[in-house]
Order: C-alpha cells, then sequence, then structure tokens
C-alpha cells in the first residue's frame, strides 16, 4: 500500500471510529475534532455512506447557514459472535455494536478432555445462533473465540499443552474457521474479559487495568494504555501460575505452589474435604463442593465454606499485591464465577491483605471492583475482539454487507470469509 492510501485508509478508521464513539455527529463536528480538512471528511463520509457503514440520523436545527446533518453508525446492521470455551462448559452468545447480548446459549461440557467433541457443539451452537431472528436480522461480521489457554503468538491457533495436554497439536483456531465459515479471531480467556470490562464493563474509563478471573482456574488479562498486553509469549497475566508458595502442593502446569493450585476450584474442594476429614460439621457434607455450593454455604454463614473462602482470599490478596507493585493499575477487577458468587466473604479478606502488602501509594491509586458484567465476561470480550478488529479496518465491515453465513440460506457467503 503506498503512503498516500494508507493515509487515506488511516483517516477512513478514524472518521468511522469516531462516528461509532460519538453515537451522533455532524460532518463539521468530525473535522474539528479529527483535525481534518472538511473536504476530506465529506469524502470519507460519503464512501462510508456509500459502503452502508453510517447512516444519516436527522438533520439538526440549524443556528445559522445549512442545518448540519448529523450520522450515526448503522449499529442496527452487524452483530458479533463469541464462543467461550471454558475448562468445563462451551458458551455462544450474539453481541450488538454497544456491547448488548442479543442471544446466548450454552451447556456443560468437558473441554478440557474432549476436543472433537467441544468443536462439534461449538458448530451446533454457532448454526444455532445464526438461525435465531437477531442473527438474521444483521450482517454477523465475524466471531471471536475464548480459550481457557495461553497462546504463543507464533502458534496462535495451537492451545498449551502443558495446561490442556488432551488439545496439543489441535489447530483450534483453523477448526473453528473451518466449522462455522466465520473470519475468526482468538485470544486468552483472561484478556477477553479485561477487554471486555475496559469497552463495557467497571473498566471504563481507565487506561490501565488487570481483570482477575477466578473460575476453575485462576488468570489475569491486563490492559495498559487502553490495549491489552500479552507479553512476548503471549503468556503476560498468568497470575495464576505465579508462585504463592514454592512448597505448596503441585499444579497442573507442572510447578509448586501457583496461585491456581492454593485457590482453584479443585483445591478449594480439596480444602473443604480435609475441613470435613477434620470432623467440622457444615452444610457442604452434602453436596459436591464447588464454587456455587461454597458461596451458598457462606451465606448461610457456614463456617467451613467462610474458612476457605477467607483462606482463598488471603492468597488471591497476597498475589493482586504483587500485580500491583509490578504495574500499579487505576483499577483491579475481579471476575469469573468464585468472586460473582460470593462477593464479599472473598474479596473482603483480599482487600485486607492488598492493602497489607502493596506500597502505600500503589493500594491508593488502585481501586479495587467486582466485575461489572460476571459471567458474561468472557462471551462478551470474545465477541468484542471481533468489534474491536472491525473499528480498525472497515473493510471487515463492507466486506460483511451483502453476505450471510451458510447455515442461512438467506445469509449466503460467509463460509467464504477469511
Amino acid at each position: 500500500m503506498t503512503t498516500e492510501r494508507a493515509h487515506q485508509s488511516d483517516n477512513r478508521t478514524r472518521v468511522l471510529r469516531t462516528i461509532w464513539q460519538e453515537n451522533e455527529i455532524s460532518r463539521a463536528a468530525l473535522s474539528r475534532s479529527l483535525r481534518l480538512a472538511p473536504s476530506t471528511v465529506s469524502g470519507i463520509v460519503q464512501e462510508l455512506l456509500d459502503d452502508g457503514l453510517i447512516v444519516v440520523s436527522h438533520v439538526a436545527r440549524s443556528r445559522g447557514g445549512r442545518p448540519p446533518v448529523v450520522l450515526r453508525f448503522a449499529e442496527d446492521g452487524f452483530a458479533f459472535l463469541g464462543v467461550d470455551l471454558g475448562a468445563s462448559h462451551v458458551r455462544v452468545g450474539l453481541l450488538d455494536c454497544r456491547g448488548n447480548l442479543l442471544h446466548s446459549v450454552g451447556m456443560p461440557w468437558p473441554v478440557e478432555n474432549d476436543p472433537s467433541g467441544t468443536l462439534d457443539l461449538v458448530d451446533r451452537l454457532v448454526a444455532s445462533t445464526l438461525e435465531t431472528r437477531e442473527a438474521q436480522a444483521r450482517h454477523v461480521v465475524g466471531l471471536g473465540l475464548s480459550v481457557p489457554s495461553p497462546l504463543d503468538p507464533r502458534t496462535p491457533g495451537l492451545l498449551s499443552p502443558r495446561i490442556l495436554p488432551c488439545w496439543e497439536g489441535i489447530p483450534v483456531l483453523s477448526r473453528v474457521r473451518a466449522l462455522t465459515g466465520l473470519p475468526t479471531w482468538i485470544d486468552n480467556d483472561a484478556n477477553v474479559g479485561a477487554l471486555a470490562e475496559l469497552w463495557w464493563g467497571a473498566g471504563r474509563g481507565v487506561q490501565d487495568i488487570a481483570y482477575i478471573k477466578v473460575a476453575t482456574g485462576v488468570g489475569s488479562g491486563l490492559v495498559i494504555g487502553g490495549h491489552v498486553f500479552r507479553g512476548s509469549a503471549g503468556v503476560a497475566g498468568e497470575i495464576g501460575h505465579t508462585a504463592i508458595d514454592p512448597r505448596g502442593p503441585l499444579c497442573r502446569c507442572g510447578l509448586h505452589g501457583c496461585l491456581e493450585a492454593m485457590i482453584g476450584s479443585a483445591s478449594l474442594r480439596r480444602l473443604v474435604e480435609e475441613r470435613l476429614a477434620d470432623g467440622a460439621s457444615s452444610m457442604l457434607s452434602q453436596v459436591d463442593p464447588g464454587p456455587e455450593q461454597i458461596a451458598t454455604a457462606a451465606r448461610a454463614s457456614d463456617a467451613v465454606a467462610l474458612d476457605v473462602l477467607s483462606h482463598a482470599g488471603r492468597y488471591l490478596g497476597i498475589a493482586v499485591a504483587n500485580l500491583v507493585n509490578l504495574l500499579n493499575p487505576a483499577r483491579v477487577v475481579v471476575g469469573g464465577s468464585l468472586p460473582v458468587l460470593a462477593g464479599d466473604e472473598l474479596l473482603d479478606p483480599m482487600r485486607a491483605t492488598l492493602a497489607q502488602r502493596t506500597l502505600g501509594r500503589s493500594f491508593e491509586a488502585t481501586e479495587v471492583v467486582v466485575s461489572a458484567l460476571g459471567e458474561d465476561a468472557v462471551v462478551l470480550g470474545a465477541a468484542t475482539q471481533v468489534l474491536e478488529a472491525a473499528l480498525e479496518n472497515p473493510s471487515l465491515f463492507a466486506d460483511r454487507l451483502g453476505s450471510r453465513p451458510a447455515h442461512n440460506p438467506n445469509v449466503a457467503a460467509l463460509r467464504s470469509g477469511a
């Protein structure tokens, strides 16, 4: 691409993104905001109108001279698919241009141990989602995939065999792309959770956040300067595999005393079983003590559940204190199933430990909040990957106009997408 064409493409991206951000804006306001010549803005606006990416909202009242034409993004015309592959579930969601979940479907599934069945289920759930009224009314731009594994940028379609040994060598990105026929993006679950909170949730308004996901495993997504930071090998934010106690229990990654080995779902279940074996009385003796059951028991003032959550909160606080001292984010957003279910029973001991172990100014400058998106964060973030990519490259929107996924007879040609 020549320098002039690259400059024109950059301006087109800036104009489209500004129209999306502002909801409604005139050509004159665009010119002032972006410091572009009115003729340049008018030319780009006409292209975007011709391409169907923006529409005229209304003509505003004149304050002297020609009444300004107010433009808006053609948000009713597009949607974005998100697929959340958890360790033990699959979920598919359809996102609109403003972060609203139009449709969602999912089910428990042994993802860790059943790659073939998982991919078949993804295909079925995506197909059923594309047949919904909400999807048929829009152009589906692409699919964002979230996976419970770090991703090496040199082999982005492959999951970590150390974390998910049954998935070793399976090119999950190309498999999902081939199954669904959709342009597909992929990232780690904590990274997309951070992206969702930045765009739609508790991270809005700040540029530096850490999203901590506590569920079956433990991970974090880091946003620095408004962008997800992945590191040179794609493992930035793997807080679940930082050492809390080098003499602690063996983690599934092969190391000892990782945070995940101390507070992941399997670890908490083991702690409950140890307390019960020691003779403690608890309502958890009657159930399989997963996060939901532990949180429910804690709300009923069950001593074993409260003790286990206090234990988890303290170790989580140690790990987050290290993160805060290193990165000094403006906001720490705590999400995943356990914090959402347990609330302050987990977060109060975490905050107390955090206050004890951080430098005073680091702690004072960092706000700790619970996820605003709850268990929707990952599927929303998975789909937001696609929206983010399309706003940076408007041709992705234009490519979908007049196209529909092959699952849907009214929207042919999406399977030819890159």
